[in-house]
Order: structure tokens, then sequence, then C-alpha cells
């Protein structure tokens, strides 16, 4: 089972009062508090210091979710244990574990805990991939903290290890009397904020807490012309907008009563979207609201396109399927088949021989747009001596070179499938050396039809 970890950090705190109502969550969900108990939480932050308000908001958060079905919680403590003067970057530990009816205990401890020494955030983090029991369900870690790594940890590299581990790193980062320099630190690990003032931080954090509980949703809507949501059977991309990562791959369904369905994403990464239709339609820069359903909506009207032959001989054949627009290729289509497009103009190639080329072929919303190729007719090629050559096909008086013409070796035959037309045939002898010896037959193809032509 893969489990999902979240890390949402709370730098310095204020006293904090839950103002999210918070539902039970169909997914069973562990949430282990890791506590910043290092020497620098006892400076001074208003009329209190950075470990009493951090307290006070650890007290309220526990409290507000233990009467919570399909909740568990926990306590990690780091920095308590030695002074700063001993340098433990190992100073951590699981105070309190998952098991039911844990709250008191865990109130208990933060009522005692007393800053002391370093902060080893990165190592603490590696260390609270190993305090979820085994099990289906979301784990979550909560980090309350007031300073920087102090221990050469690199939060960035502790993520990368978790993700190799199938745990995902998302934090949330809120900063009290932090810098946005300082702040950078955590850039590259998550999503952070800075709030304003205590009402603020209330909020914010109640967002947080509320996020870690409640799932986090997405419906996305594939428009049709009339805006409506009726298009779906598409493939669906969610990728990290920052790293480039692949977060999620979906295929667009729809429910029963015939709405488009939901699904459960990761509130903290902000998105970019490709539905792969034909051509790909795409949203960029897609921030969720948390623990609440977010609705996404592209125009993706589409159509469709049916190539048909009477030809056997065709059945393998490929149609390149341009946007007349750009001229940018969109699909390579196989004869005698049918594909969906985004609504618009369309230029094809079709790859039979000569190559047919259409021009501004419409495709309209929940209409089929049908191209019928002529069955084609067959040329048998005999040369007694080796020849070189070309194919033309005669059309607007000139002729369309068709494809080149090479009989040597032992074979003396060659079959060639072509459509319906008057064509040219233009040689010589390989071993000629004079241009003098060129020679040239005609002859037409017919549906059906066979031709038969010997080169001298």
């Amino acid at each position: 089972m893969r489990f999902k970890i979240f890390f949402f950090t709370i730098l310095a705190s204020v006293c904090f009062q839950l103002g999210t109502t918070l539902a039970a969550p169909k997914e069973h969900t562990r949430i282990l508090f890791v506590l910043d108990a290092s020497g620098s939480m006892k400076s001074k932050w208003g009329n209190t210091t950075r470990m009493e308000a951090a307290k006070k908001i650890l007290i309220n958060l526990v409290d507000s979710l233990k009467d919570i079905e399909n909740v568990e919680i926990a306590l990690r403590c780091y920095g308590f244990q030695n002074p700063v003067s001993d340098h433990d970057c190992k100073d951590t530990k699981l105070v309190v574990g998952f098991h039911k009816n844990n709250v008191a205990e865990i109130i208990k401890f933060v009522k005692g805990v007393n800053p002391n020494g370093y902060t080893p955030i990165a190592y603490s983090l590696t260390q609270s991939a190993n305090d979820f029991p085994a099990g289906d369900g979301k784990n979550v870690v909560i980090l309350i903290t007031d300073g920087i790594e102090e221990c050469d940890g690199d939060p960035c590299t502790v993520s990368k290890q978790l993700q190799a581990r199938n745990i995902i790193l998302r934090p949330y980062i809120v900063g009290i009397g932090i810098s946005e320099e300082q702040m950078k630190f955590f850039e590259c690990v998550g999503k952070y904020y800075l709030p304003q003032n205590e009402k603020d931080l209330g909020q914010i954090l109640s967002n947080v807490v509320s996020e870690a509980v409640n799932n986090t949703t997405i419906t996305v809507q594939l428009l049709d012309k009339n805006g409506d949501a009726t298009e779906t059977d598409a493939e669906m991309c969610f990728t990290n907008a920052k790293s480039g990562k692949v977060e999620y791959n979906f295929y667009h369904t729809m429910t029963g009563n015939g709405k488009p369905d939901t699904f459960s994403v990761d509130p903290s990464i902000i998105y970019n979207l490709q539905v792969n239709s034909d051509p790909p339609v795409f949203k960029k820069g897609i921030s969720l609201i948390g623990a609440q359903n977010n609705i996404i909506a592209l125009k993706a009207p589409m159509g469709y396109l049916t190539v048909k032959s009477a030809s056997l001989n065709e059945y393998y054949v490929q149609c390149i399927v341009k946007r007349a627009t750009d001229n940018n290729i969109v699909n390579v289509q196989s004869i005698n088949s049918t594909a969906r497009y985004l609504t618009g103009d369309y230029d094809v190639d079709i790859l039979v021989l000569p190559k047919i080329s259409l021009k501004n072929i419409r495709i309209s919303q929940d209409t089929t747009s049908t191209l019928h190729i002529p069955e084609s007719g067959d040329l048998e090629i005999s040369f007694p001596n080796d020849i070189i050559g070309q194919l033309f096909v005669k059309r607007n008086n000139t002729l369309e070179y068709v494809i080149d013409i090479n009989g040597a070796g032992t074979a003396r035959r060659e079959s060639l499938n072509l459509q319906p037309g008057n064509y040219t045939l233009i040689y010589r002898r390989k071993d000629s050396n004079s241009s003098q010896d060129t020679k040239q037959s005609d002859f037409s193809i017919i549906s059906g039809g066979s031709e038969n032509i010997s080169l001298h």
C-alpha cells in the first residue's frame, strides 16, 4: 500500500482557536504531530514565548481531533532531551505513539516539556516516516517549529528520499516573524504562508488542519460548444507546476447520472493540467482550496472523423491529421477507423499512392465527418533488364511525382497499389550512359482493376 504523508509546518505561533468544522474523513487518517522543543523556542513572541504559543496551539489541535471518527494521532518531539551545548542532531523521539484514547497523554507531555536543545528538522522528518503503523489510510505529519534547520540537514533531500520510498512529502509552511528570504529555505519543499496577524494565522492554521483531515477533491468539466459539461473519455495528466513531476493520471469519467465524477488529490500542490484530447487542451497554475471540491472547467467540444476505403489493399494505410490553423500534426489515423478531435478545421494527408491531401475538413460538435477513399487498382511491372525510373500521376496537365521505380537483381517483377488515375512512368536502362535512352510508358488505373506493363 502506498501511503501519502503530507507535512504541515507551523513556524513560531500564537494561541490557535480551530474555526473549521471537521467532518469524519472517509479514508482512515493518522496525524503525527512533531513538536519543536529546541532552545530557540524560549524566545519572546508578543506577550508570551514561542514555546508557550506553540503548546496552546498543539493542545487545541489535539483536542479538536479527539472525537473525530477515523482519525488517530501521535506525538514526536525534538530538541528537548539535551542542551544546546551538546549539539545533539539526533535529539528526536516518538513520545506518544498511535493508540486509542491517547489525547490526555499527549496533552500531559506538551504541558510539561521545556525548550532545550538543537533543531534537527530533516532528521526528525526522516524518523517520522517510521512512526506510522502498517495498514491502509492517509498518513499526515504536522510539524510545529520556529526556526531553520541547525544540523546541516536538507529537507529537499529528505523529500526525495521519502518519495523514493513511496512516501510523498508535501509541506505547508506557515512562518511567523520569518522573513521572505528565510522562508525560501523551505521553498523547494512545499507551499508556505506568511500571516500578517493573529487572526490571519488562526485562519491559515484552521485551513491547514481541515485539509489534513478532510479530502480535497477535483471535478474536471470538459465543456461542449454550449458550455455544458458533456464531454468525457479523455486522459488527464496533473503535473506539479513547480517541478514538472507527474503527480496524477486520471481517465475522465461520467457518473451514473451523467455528471463528471470527482477524485481526491493533494491540495498543497499547484498543478498544471493537460487533457489528452486530439489536440490536447491545457490549464496551468491551478491552486486548490483544501477540504472541499474544486471545479476545473476547460473548453473541449469534440466531433469525429471517419476515413473509409472499400479496398483491402488500404487496410494498413495511415492518415496524417493536422490542425489547419498551424499545420501541426495532431494524430496518425488508420484508414477504415473513426477518431475523435476537438472541433475545428483539419488538413488530412492520406498515405496511399499517390498521396491524397485534403484541406479544411470541418469537425463539428457531436457529428461525424466522413472521407471516402476510392478503391485502388493493381499495377504489375516487369523488366527484362535492370532499369531506373520514376512514376508520375497526371493532374491538371502536370506530372506529379509518386514513387521511384528501381528494377534490378533476380526479381523481374514489381507490384504496386495505385489510386485511380492516369500515370506516366519515365525510365532508362540502368547500364545506359546516355540520357537519350530515356523511355516513357503511359497507362491508366481504374478502381478494382489491374494493369500490366513491361519495361524494355
